[in-house]
C-alpha cells in the first residue's frame, strides 16, 4: 500500500503544481490584456488632451475663471469617453476569449477573492452550459487552505466573469463590474491632475 499511496501522492503533487501553472498563466494573460488596455487609454487620452488642449486655449485666452472650468470639464469629459471606449473593447476581448482560457481567467478571479471558508461560485446561464467538468476540482485545488468554492447550479444575469457567495456576502467579480471600478480610478486620476 505503500507504494500505491507514493503514486497517488505524487499524482496529487503533480495535478496541484500544474494547477498553479495555469492559475499564475491565466493571471499573467489577464495581466497582460489590462496592461494592454491601460496603455492604449493613456495613448488615447494624450492623443484626445492634445486636441482639447488646442481647443481649450482658444476658450480660455477670452474666458474668466469659469471658462477655464468649463475647458477642464470638458476635456475630462472627453477623456472619459475615450477611456469608457477603451475598456468597452478590452472587455469584448476578454469575453470572446476561447473557452480553456476563458475559464482560466474565472479560475484566478476566483482564487484572488476567495474568502476562507465554503462559498459559492455562480456563473452566467451561458458560462454554465460551456463550464469544462474539470473546473470545480482545478479551482478547489487552486484555493488555499481553508478555502472551498462549489459551482452554483442556476446561473445569474452577468455577462462574464462571476460572483461569489459567501450566505449573504456576495463578492461582484463579473467582469463588467470589475472594469466600472477599474475605469473609475482612472477617471480619479484624471480628476486630480486637472483639479489639483
Amino acid at each position: 500500500m505503500d507504494g500505491l499511496d507514493r503514486i497517488i501522492g505524487k499524482i496529487t503533487a503533480q495535478g496541484a503544481e500544474e494547477a498553479e501553472k495555469k492559475a499564475q498563466a491565466a493571471a499573467q494573460k489577464r495581466e497582460k490584456i489590462a496592461a494592454a488596455a491601460e496603455a492604449e487609454a493613456e495613448r488615447l487620452v494624450d492623443e484626445i488632451v492634445r486636441e482639447a488642449e488646442k481647443k481649450a486655449q482658444n476658450v480660455v485666452s477670452r474666458a474668466e475663471v469659469g471658462g477655464q472650468n468649463a475647458a477642464a470639464t470638458a476635456v475630462l469629459a472627453a477623456k472619459n469617453a475615450k477611456i469608457d471606449e477603451v475598456i468597452a473593447r478590452a472587455l469584448a476581448e476578454l469575453k470572446a476569449l476561447p473557452d480553456a482560457e476563458y475559464f482560466e481567467v474565472l479560475k484566478a478571479l476566483a482564487v484572488k477573492y476567495a474568502s476562507n471558508g465554503s462559498g459559492v461560485v455562480r456563473l452566467s446561464e451561458k458560462d454554465l452550459a460551456r463550464l469544462p467538468e474539470s473546473f470545480a476540482a482545478e479551482l478547489n485545488a487552486a484555493l488555499g487552505e481553508g478555502k472551498s468554492l462549489v459551482i452554483g447550479g442556476e446561473g445569474v444575469d452577468i455577462d462574464g466573469g462571476l460572483i461569489l457567495e459567501y450566505g449573504k456576502i456576495l463578492w461582484n467579480c463579473s467582469f463588467d463590474s470589475l472594469a466600472a471600478e477599474f475605469a473609475e480610478d482612472i477617471r480619479d486620476n484624471a480628476r486630480k491632475a486637472l483639479f489639483p
